[in-house]
């Protein structure tokens, strides 16, 4: 998705424009968290989690990739790739009756569940440290108003995976190495797991590794050498077809040879002539 995602909360609006890693990295340097609402998070998914009939409320790792990266393009590489799996970096305008805020989000996993970090962008000179968390800024983005964004794009990213997932039909995996864990897609259905036995998390990962695994394109040396050995194989069957033609040329020959001497045979006989003895 090229243009904003614009989503209307009743009282405000949240514009999600996608950006690319260079351009969250360059704005993160001028950008302050803000402190996280943890409670949030449990409520969303914890409970949910050990609860199989509601399972289909739950953003789960197969469907927050494959609902982000459908609506979003390919993941980016702003997240720990031992305790995560993917990061959506967006700038985030807040628009509030006539007045914008910009802030960002990044969208990741960490230790299997789905985050929403958010940032104030805010220039240098403004003095913030931008390495510890500040509490939202009531008049621009208020803590109710950031956990409502956070709960609606939660069930927005769940309804759009349930609008496509009976279309959806690309295979894939991915791990969570701090946490033993592997989820994606696979003969035709979305798998998520976790292992509590090193040795059976290794041998799983491996057998899902051989069947992701890339075929190898061969290199420019094998192409040639392969090429070589076709044009050999053509010269041996050319030089084959040749020696056979000589051979029934010969045989030919030979034939046409007893025929014609036949034939002249004949003919002094028939004139009266005689062999010489």
């Amino acid at each position: 998705m090229t243009e904003p995602l614009t989503l209307d909360l009743e009282t405000f609006q949240c514009s999600l424009l996608r950006l690319d890693d260079q351009a969250y990295r360059r704005l993160r340097q001028h950008s302050i968290p803000i402190s996280e609402n943890t409670a949030l998070y449990w409520e969303l998914a914890f409970p949910l989690r050990w609860d199989p009939e509601r399972e289909e409320k739950r953003l789960s790792l197969p469907k927050a990739y494959v609902a982000l990266k459908t609506l979003f393009g390919a993941s980016g590489d702003a997240f720990d790739d031992w305790k995560g799996s993917f990061a959506f970096p967006f700038f985030l305008k807040v628009a509030k009756g006539d007045q914008n805020f910009a802030y960002l989000l990044n969208v990741h996993d960490h230790r299997c569940n789905i985050e929403f970090d958010i940032y104030k962008i805010a220039p240098p000179k403004a003095g913030y440290d931008t390495q510890c968390y500040h509490e939202p800024f009531e008049d621009e983005f208020a803590r109710t108003e950031i956990d409502y964004f956070i709960t609606y794009f939660y069930g927005y990213l769940i309804g759009f995976f349930e609008a496509v997932t009976e279309q959806y039909d690309e295979p894939f995996f991915k791990q969570v190495g701090s946490e033993s864990a592997l989820y994606g897609y696979q003969d035709g259905q979305f798998f998520e797991e976790q292992y509590h036995v090193p040795e059976e998390y290794e041998a799983a990962v491996k057998a899902h590794e051989a069947r992701f695994k890339p075929v190898a394109l061969p290199s420019p040396e094998e192409l040639l050498d392969e090429a070589q050995a076709r044009r050999a194989e053509r010269l041996r069957m050319v030089e084959h077809l040749v020696a056979a033609l000589d051979q029934d040329l010969l045989q030919e020959t030979t034939i046409v040879r007893r025929l014609r001497d036949a034939s002249w045979r004949a003919g002094l006989r028939a004139g009266g002539g005689a062999e010489r003895r």
